[in-house]
């Protein structure tokens, strides 16, 4: 920011209202849909019906606490939330880890392949392991069913006091909930694009993939730097390093924010 403050200084930003509003409803439509993919697991593990709108309010309302150090408080405030509901903690906490290892697997697969394919912050080689190493484990996430998710709850066990419960999830049901995350993925970054353009990105489609590479990977390093609230820092310092080289500079510290 210090190198170059005499640019950022002169930024004068014109809103463009459409594509902003266009991305809000994308990052809505987002959210929604990892809602939904959250409210179908817990029908299939859980046995339990909850309504949409019940899944609105205990899934986002615990993005409150994202921000507090050590990012465990909102899986805390969602498992004793859902205790009323009739749902044990474990198994609640069982699906969220699901979910957000659905959530960041195909984010890191979408971030490091486009580092992977346009050498860009990684030697091609390095880079293409990383890809080649975390689209072997989605893959293993997604087909693996429930033989993969219950090993991965077992080896999880090995460092929780309270442990988690094995679950039972039909194989097209398990497909459906990691393709849910990855529209939802999807979708975030195209969001990404449209607030871009809505801050004055000049409108090129070719920079959807960058645009959204960078959020989704920054999104992902965020959360794995757990003592940061929020991954604030750490997340837009990576969204700077990959849209760099593609967009102004300008549009590298404002999109962030």
């Amino acid at each position: 920011i210090q190198r170059h403050w005499d640019q950022l200084t002169q930024v004068h930003l014109e809103i463009r209202w459409i594509y902003v509003l266009v991305g809000a409803l994308l990052v809505a439509g987002a959210y929604l849909m990892v809602t939904w993919a959250w409210q179908e697991a817990i029908l299939m593990i859980c046995a339990k019906r909850l309504t949409f709108g019940e899944s609105v309010g205990l899934v986002n309302i615990t993005q409150l606490t994202k921000y507090i150090p050590g990012k465990i408080w909102s899986y805390a405030l969602q498992m004793h939330l859902l205790s009323s509901h009739g749902i044990s903690k474990t198994l609640a906490l069982s699906v969220n880890v699901i979910l957000l290892l659905s959530i960041t697997a195909s984010n890191a697969a979408i971030g490091l392949g486009y580092i992977a394919f346009s050498a860009t912050m990684l030697p091609r080689e390095v880079a293409i392991l990383c890809f080649a190493v975390i689209i072997t484990f989605y893959l293993f996430l997604i087909f693996g069913g429930n033989w993969s998710i219950n090993l991965l709850i077992k080896f999880a066990n090995k460092f929780f006091t309270r442990q988690l419960q094995a679950i039972s999830m039909p194989v097209r049901g398990t497909i459906l909930v990691h393709g849910s995350c990855l529209v939802s993925n999807l979708a975030f970054g195209l969001a990404g694009y449209f607030m871009a353009v809505g801050i004055g990105l000049a409108p090129d489609f070719s920079l959807i993939v960058p645009v959204a590479a960078s959020l989704l990977l920054s999104d992902t390093i965020g959360l794995i730097a757990f003592m940061v609230p929020g991954g604030i820092g750490v997340r837009e310092g990576v969204m700077y390093t990959m849209l760099k080289p593609v967009v102004d500079i300008q549009i590298c510290f404002i999109l962030p924010v």
